[in-house]
């Protein structure tokens, strides 16, 4: 027996703990991100009518389900998707706006881990579920972190419907056209099945606003472009069927928002449109703010949502035995071309409100463009991730193991970070239950008012504000004519209501 026997026992030994080591430090990391996303979901719960909330649901309660809907679509708003949302919701009754937090965010990690298990599956990297809900929450954790304005994005029910949730429908549409473009020699009959589904899921979702359905056919035309140059064989026809299905389901949904009656009532209050010179700069130096204040802003945030994913990455491509030597130079093109088109997409949600409003969007609509740059960012870190493995690979070495060790400890610091972040939104529920107590009060006296007849309601509270700077929505003040006040007014079914500081 050779005198390094011993010694390469011990280092299998040791290579075998650190496998070891690795599925403990990913459940630990898989568990900081679930507290972290927990208390997202439950300051959810203390989530109440604001603004919107109030008119749409009045115009439930007397129009009907259906009859809302038209009548929306014709005089205001063309998301046709967000009204049947909510609509749906109030068959629910009035506490069920307290779940809405919590049930998309859940549906939306199910959703995004089946997606990223159908990508990886598509690289040839063999990914765990626990691996495949790890990456997920990572990218939603970020998302959310970093969104310009959580409170309206997660916590307001019309800002959630309308921006959030579409993300959660984004990421099935990538998921089901990775999945079924991995199943070889589909029958005709079930490609075309295929193909309606993908392109129904992209109507439907292209309805919830005009910023997602820009960034949704955006994202579709540059999966066509992609089937055209970089794919060849039966998974080019595969591909290309499905991604053009899902884009004349999206052309069709922003055909129907653009079509809109109520655009000429909601435009009619705007600026004056831009050109088209003026629409393309404007734009375009909206992207390049977006990009700037979001690594200048989160740079710490955004170095850990890089190192999480190229560390798990390098980890498992350096232990997966079979994984194959891939050429260097798509890896070196897909580490420019990911920023390239993140900015493209980034650019496609700053184009509506260049165009309706001539303004830099709102907080509420950026989380979209937010996702875009954590989805970026994450595949960055994989990139790199492969990069260093290949490396290994084509020196026909094995990294060390103290560089396992310090990128498991790496891996362990960053993967941390989300406990931090949910100790400071542990502190914020002091706050969200009193915000929540005080309409639960109003909302009780209204009542009780109206049970014994009164349909003028006058509201005294202290800390009455027409406008709450917390949440920056507005709220029902001193003014009855005001539109939140009438339609408030509205859902509580009486004449008038004011709420005045005593």
């Amino acid at each position: 027996m050779q005198p390094s026997s011993p010694f390469r026992s011990v280092q299998a030994s040791l290579k075998a703990g650190l496998l070891s080591i690795q599925t403990v430090l990913l459940g630990i990391a898989s568990a900081a991100l679930g507290i972290a996303l927990g208390v997202y979901a439950y300051l959810g719960t203390f989530s109440r009518y604001y603004a919107d909330d109030y008119c749409l649901t009045s115009g439930f309660l007397q129009e009907g389900f259906w009859s809302s809907q038209v009548n929306l679509y014709r005089n205001w708003s063309p998301r046709f998707s967000v009204a049947f949302l909510i609509n749906l919701s109030e068959l629910f009754g009035r506490n069920s706006i307290r779940v809405w937090t919590a049930l998309v965010l859940l549906l939306w990690l199910a959703v995004l881990a089946w997606a990223i298990l159908q990508v990886f599956r598509q690289l040839r990297i063999d990914l765990s579920i626990l691996q495949g809900f790890f990456l997920s929450g990572l990218v939603i954790f970020y998302t959310v972190l970093a969104a310009p304005n959580r409170y309206q994005a997660l916590y307001w029910r019309v800002g959630l419907v309308t921006y959030t949730v579409p993300l959660g429908f984004l990421s099935l549409l990538v998921g089901l056209i990775f999945f079924y473009s991995g199943q070889a020699n589909p029958r005709k009959r079930a490609l075309r099945l295929r193909s309606g589904l993908v392109a129904l899921i992209a109507l439907f979702a292209g309805g919830f606003s005009e910023t997602y359905v820009t960034l949704q056919t955006g994202l579709l035309a540059l999966g066509m472009i992609a089937a055209w140059f970089f794919l060849r064989g039966e998974s080019k026809v595969i591909w290309r069927q499905l991604v053009t299905a899902g884009f004349i389901g999206s052309l069709i949904a922003l055909a129907i928002v653009i079509a809109a009656p109520g655009n000429a009532v909601r435009l009619a209050a705007m600026p004056e449109r831009p050109g088209i010179v003026d629409l393309a700069r404007m734009a375009t130096t909206n992207a390049f703010l977006f990009l700037y204040m979001s690594l200048e802003d989160h740079a710490f945030q955004n170095l850990l949502l890089v190192a999480v994913p190229l560390v798990l990455t390098a980890s498992l491509l350096s232990r997966q035995a079979a994984s194959r030597r891939l050429d260097p130079a798509p890896l070196t093109t897909a580490l420019f071309l990911v920023p390239v088109l993140a900015y493209l997409l980034i650019l496609a949600v700053s184009t509506p409100s260049a165009y309706a409003q001539s303004s830099y969007p709102e907080g509420r609509v950026l989380i979209e463009a937010r996702f875009v740059m954590t989805l970026m960012l994450a595949g960055l870190g994989i990139v790199l991730g492969m990069i260093i493995a290949q490396l290994f690979r084509w020196s026909d070495r094995e990294p060390s193991l103290w560089l396992h060790a310090l990128l498991l400890g790496i891996f362990l610091l960053a993967s941390l970070y989300p406990l931090y972040e949910a100790r400071k939104g542990f502190l914020q529920i002091p706050i969200f239950q009193e915000r929540a107590s005080r309409w639960d009060e109003h909302a009780a006296s209204i009542r009780e008012d109206r049970e014994q007849g009164m349909l003028e309601i006058n509201l005294l509270d202290s800390q009455a504000v027409s406008y709450d700077e917390f949440s920056g929505l507005l709220e029902p003040g001193e003014d009855a004519q005001n539109w939140v006040n009438q339609c408030a007014a509205s859902f509580y079914g009486v004449r008038n209501l004011t709420v005045n500081a005593p």
